[in-house]
């Protein structure tokens, strides 16, 4: 059976709380876990990766990628839900950050100060009101290619300020971020 090649060839992947699943922010630049497949599961060009759910292979072609990915706060001593705003008075840091997509297998990987290896960085966002980092790119793949999407935001463990989290639990419905893939060449 031969496949039309004006099919549009698509993926979209979500990383979603479960039940009870609350991750604190961790140093550096965690990497967003895809842990749902929303759309394209059956996309020969865009699969996530069947063990390590950070990473996404793409094959050669041009795509168009979007998505985004947040950070929320809670106040000291509540393991609820976020209450952003918070007040700021006595907060030291409203944790701004952002999204970083790259290709796990281009040297050198993107850190905190060098960000010349990334593929496209997303708008700046705070934990401090959950607001959302963004971002939307065209990316051209010559040879087969692995991205991740990590979040920095500067936060340190050991703070005694509000904690900042990747993934907030309480409900099977929070999305902390979502990447949708669409080849287009």
């Amino acid at each position: 059976m031969t496949t039309p090649t004006n099919l549009i060839h698509y993926a979209i992947f979500a990383e979603q709380t479960l039940e009870g699943e609350t991750v604190e922010m961790r140093p550096g630049m965690p990497h967003r876990f895809f842990n749902v497949i929303e759309a394209g599961a059956d996309c020969p060009f865009i699969k996530r990766d069947a063990e390590n759910f950070e990473r996404i292979h793409l094959e050669p072609g041009t795509y168009r990628i979007n998505g985004v990915s947040f950070l929320t706060m809670i106040p000291p001593g509540s393991v609820e839900e976020p209450a952003p705003p918070i007040d700021v008075n006595g907060l030291t840091n409203i944790y701004p950050g952002y999204c970083v997509l790259y290709d796990v297998n281009k040297l050198p990987l993107p850190t905190l100060t060098d960000m010349s290896s990334c593929i496209c960085l997303g708008t700046m966002a705070t934990a401090y009101d959950t607001s959302p980092s963004t971002f939307d790119c065209v990316h051209v793949v010559t040879d087969k290619c692995t991205i991740s999407l990590g979040h920095q935001c500067g936060y340190k463990k050991d703070t005694l300020d509000h904690k900042v989290y990747l993934r907030l639990g309480g409900s099977n419905y929070h999305v902390a971020a979502r990447i949708a893939i669409f080849k287009i060449a």
